[in-house]
């Protein structure tokens, strides 16, 4: 008599049932080896749930620091103030530099640094942000901010580069119609009268809801009937 062709079914029944007892049967012949993992096992899961903790620990630790400094910062009117603040800021980036709260002390250090005038200071901080944090939403900020330093020193060249840079990474970002206007000042004040009325006209184009159109309008009326 033909022997019955298994099914599939039962063929994944039959191996599931080998490898069963060849489990049991090594289980039993080696007891040790098999403590041995299962210990190994259980260390390992605890040596993981112990870092996890206090990763955890350490980024909460980082975020209270960070709204200390940031309570500081918001208060802060005075030079003493800011400095102050600017000392809270870079005592988190001290003490937790792999932190998220890091990455927020070092704009805000920045911010302090420019509130000081100690633009080349800033410059150095926001540009570190950048590189850094490339991808992070508030880096637009961060370079509206850098052209800012620029312009506050009368690097007006510099300015623009960021500028440009700005509206080339983010040119539908709420930062763009901002760095438009920007670029046209700037150009205004090197005596580039042409490009500076160019550049008002694309706010006007390109931004015409923004709050930056009107003045870009008023602008461009200033130099209308400046040297050609």
């Amino acid at each position: 008599m033909a022997k019955k062709r298994l099914t599939r079914k039962e063929m994944k029944e039959d191996r599931l049932r080998g490898f069963a007892y060849k489990a049991v049967k090594y289980t039993t012949a080696h007891p040790g080896r098999i403590r041995a993992i299962i210990g190994g096992i259980v260390a390992f899961t605890v040596i993981v749930l112990a870092v996890w903790y206090y990763i955890s620990s350490v980024q909460e630790k980082a975020m209270v620091k960070l709204s200390e400094a940031e309570n500081i910062y918001k208060e802060a009117k005075k030079d003493e103030e800011y400095n102050k603040a600017k000392e809270a800021f870079q005592s988190v980036l001290k003490q937790y530099p792999w932190s998220k709260a890091a990455r927020i002390a070092l704009f805000y250090k920045g911010s302090c640094q420019y509130q000081l005038k100690e633009y080349k200071e800033a410059g150095v901080t926001f540009k570190v942000f950048v590189d850094k944090y490339s991808r992070y939403p508030i880096v637009p900020f961060v370079l509206l901010n850098l052209a800012g330093i620029y312009e506050a020193q009368n690097d007006y060249v510099g300015a623009v580069k960021v500028y440009e840079n700005i509206l080339s990474r983010y040119p539908q970002h709420s930062v763009a119609s901002m760095a438009q206007l920007g670029k046209g000042n700037c150009l205004e004040q090197s005596g580039k009268l042409d490009p500076a009325r160019e550049a008002y006209q694309m706010v006007m184009s390109l931004y015409p809801t923004s709050e930056w159109a009107e003045e870009a309008k008023t602008q461009l009326e200033g130099i209308k009937f400046r040297g050609k």
